[in-house]
């Protein structure tokens, strides 16, 4: 609970300080410099995914295993990452000099290669921590680096500096991370130091194509479209999806954390029977529709305020992509249930074959859809491919496992959303916040009367319930 907890914190950390950043870039540098950022970003996460080639994964199961190895493990980690990062930061650069992206772009890419390297290594730093189960080691580190370069980038932006300038604050900011991480592990971990084994270094190189492949895939479904959208309309139409696509991804946090709760409930409840496994999965699609379909109908009628009360109205184009964007999180999150399903019945082959799929959709329908309809290819193309990933993933689980019910379990949340929208509609003119607020405790009343859940299902509602009874 403990690790879990800090694990979190840090991710929460970063999403914060990403989207309070993204908020800072788009006053600052508009839809073209939100555009640029947003590439130098998924070419930076793309490549430091391909860099690290499942190399995290690999030193948490071997250090957990032999903790006493941890010296071996992070010398062999980091050199091998160093190699792969140093490889990945040369094609980051030179992708954007053989697209000819702006001159800015190149420049920024350059220097964000630097950050890639770095991170490479502060990643090998943290699956240590993970390893021997002390995640805390890490988190001066995540939190420094976070809040670090949030005041840092705020400073130089509002200075009237620009993109390579706030590059150049990433990569100082890893710096000192990596500092602090060095400093930490030095004087935490008894007997640690830089111990090179090539016997070991051979072992995880080995091992390593059997963790690369989905983590590789899906690096390339979360940035490619972004990519393809450069390429083929320029960084304006890519500042206005990325601002839709930004406010998506910080609401489903939510829907991340929740997969990390029900990960080990799926393994230990596939051990049981399959029938509490059905039990199971349909609660858990259950409460995904329960937490995303109001912020899908929510989202639909007041795209256009929260889009101007957040980003400004020089991003009202967002809007408009975003009322359609925001059905992502419905998909993802059924999606998301189907995948730990597979992974916690032994079918991770499936799961990762539907993750294959997801990318193959979305790179062959953007660029087929973006040159001939613009920014509605890519959202046609992101929704597709996750369409397209979640029932492949479904057709298994119903073939071997069982039918899900959908219509029977979201109709009535279904129906507490519609009215929760229509409340919303007929109290727009109340500030974007105010009207947040009030829909929010108005779903929440909505979903007990319609019967979604029942009171007994809160354990402080409980509490109460008993309390009064014996009183």
């Amino acid at each position: 609970m403990k690790n879990t907890s800090i694990v979190l914190a840090g991710t929460i950390i970063r999403m914060i300080s990403s989207f309070v950043l993204v908020l800072i870039v788009t006053r600052a540098l508009g839809p073209k410099g939100m555009g640029e950022y947003s590439v130098i970003l998924s070419l930076y996460w793309l490549f430091q995914k391909i860099a690290t080639m499942g190399l995290e994964p690999i030193i948490i199961r071997e250090v957990a295993k032999d903790p006493s190895k941890a010296s071996f493990y992070l010398t062999d980690s980091i050199i091998i990452g160093l190699a792969a990062a140093a490889i990945m930061s040369f094609f980051m650069t030179g992708f954007g000099i053989i697209v000819n992206y702006p001159r800015v772009i190149i420049i920024s890419s350059a220097v964000m290669s630097g950050t890639l390297i770095l991170t490479t290594v502060n990643l090998m730093f943290q699956a240590i921590f993970i390893g021997i189960e002390k995640t805390e080691y890490g988190f001066p580190g995540i939190m420094t680096e976070n809040l670090f370069r949030l005041g840092v980038s705020i400073l130089i932006l509002y200075s009237g500096y620009g993109l390579v300038s706030l590059c150049a604050v990433f990569l100082l900011s890893s710096g000192v991370r990596l500092v602090i991480n060095f400093l930490t592990a030095k004087a935490r971990i008894n007997g640690l130091k830089f111990m090179y084994d090539r016997k070991e270094a051979v072992s995880i190189i080995k091992t390593m194509p059997l963790f690369a492949g989905s983590q590789v895939f899906n690096a390339f479904s979360g940035n490619i479209t972004v990519i393809i959208l450069s390429l083929l309309m320029g960084m304006e139409l890519v500042g206005y999806y990325s601002v839709a696509m930004r406010l998506v991804g910080f609401v489903r946090l939510v829907l991340q954390s929740y997969k990390v709760a029900i990960q080990p409930v799926a393994a230990r409840t596939y051990q049981n029977s399959k029938e509490e496994l059905r039990k199971f999965t349909i609660k858990s699609i259950k409460y995904v529709f329960v937490m995303t379909l109001p912020v899908c109908f929510g989202s639909v009628v007041l795209s256009e305020k929260l889009i101007v009360f957040l980003f400004s109205a020089k991003f009202i184009l967002s809007a408009l992509l975003f009322r359609y964007l925001i059905w992502l999180l419905l998909i993802y999150g059924a999606s998301m249930v189907l995948s730990v399903i597979l992974i916690g019945s032994n079918n991770q082959k499936t799961d990762f074959f539907g993750i294959v799929i997801n990318m193959s959709f979305r790179v062959a329908l953007s660029f087929i859809l973006i040159p001939l309809i613009g920014y509605w290819g890519a959202v046609i193309a992101v929704l597709s491919s996750l369409i397209a990933g979640a029932v492949y993933r479904y057709g298994f689980i119903r073939k071997h496992f069982f039918k899900i019910p959908f219509l029977r379990i979201t109709w009535r949340t279904a129906a507490a959303s519609a009215v929760m929208a229509i409340f919303v509609i007929f109290m727009r003119n109340l500030h974007v916040l105010i009207n947040v607020s009030a829909a929010a405790v108005l779903y929440f009343i909505l979903i007990f009367l319609f019967g979604v859940v029942k009171t007994g299902q809160f354990p402080v509602l409980r509490r109460l319930s008993r309390r009064r009874s014996a009183q």
